[in-house]
């Protein structure tokens, strides 16, 4: 029912309550979307958007969709910064659709963001994204990781790698396996190849007292945990989903 709606434009409220008609030509979009759907196509691939923070973004082949569990890292982002009008300096790595570098430029004005994605499929979502909101104080860099940002240091950075191990991939939904970016998903043997490298860099971008801000897959916060220490750096704190899976973690300097 949402994607009839979504693509003959009806509101929820007039689509149960006064039981529309659908014009012959979006009813060939119908037809022709629920034929993608039965193969197991992302909805969001179909509709072309996707809902992150209360935002609409552009998705599509070749991004990965935002899902509501990255909400969590933008929300422990305003948890540790109550004001709205402060400027800290942010990298945001890994950007894919630019969801969270755009959520958080939009509820602090006066940030600068930084965000880096190795696609350049992805980062022209990101692009699309930043002109359709209106947001401009992001600036998108192709680039893996922490390698553009040489010189550069940081009060914070964020980010949401690719953490599914390479073997689990195949058994995931087919609306992930079958058409999601397997770069955006594949973290390596054990998952934790892009942690590894983005917190044994990490301390040449932050700044003193700066943070980082991670989201991780289920059952990897311990091993996340030996790497902080051994990089130097200290567990601050841990937010648990819905599901009470420990999805984000803070790391300070």
């Amino acid at each position: 029912m949402a994607l009839i709606r979504e693509i003959v434009g009806i509101g929820a409220a007039e689509f149960y309550s006064d039981n529309p008609m659908v014009p012959d030509g979006p009813a060939e979009e119908v037809l022709e979307a629920a034929r993608r759907r039965a193969l197991r196509e992302p909805l969001q691939y179909i509709t072309g958007r996707a809902e992150f923070m209360g935002m609409v973004f552009r998705v599509g082949p070749g991004v990965l969709v935002p899902r509501p569990e990255t909400e969590l890292l933008v929300e422990e982002f305003c948890r540790l910064f109550p004001d709205r009008q402060s400027s800290p300096y942010v990298a945001d790595i890994c950007a894919g659709s630019g969801c969270i570098a755009l959520a958080i430029a939009s509820r602090y004005p006066r940030a600068r963001i930084t965000a880096t994605d190795a696609s350049a499929i992805a980062l022209g979502y990101a692009l699309d994204n930043a002109s359709r909101l209106g947001i401009g104080n992001v600036n998108f860099i192709e680039g893996s990781l922490l390698d553009p940002l040489i010189g550069e240091v940081f009060d914070v950075i964020v980010s949401n790698p690719p953490y599914i191990p390479e073997g689990e991939i195949d058994s995931l939904m087919p609306e992930v396996s079958s058409f999601e970016p397997r770069e955006a998903l594949d973290g390596g043997k054990d998952g934790l190849d892009f942690y590894r490298l983005l917190i044994d860099g990490a301390g040449a971008h932050l700044k003193p007292g700066g943070l980082i801000i991670l989201e991780l897959g289920a059952g990897q916060r311990e091993e996340i945990e030996a790497m902080a220490s051994e990089a130097g750096f200290a567990i601050n704190g841990v937010i648990k989903d819905v599901s009470g899976h420990e999805r984000v973690v803070v790391i300070g300097s």
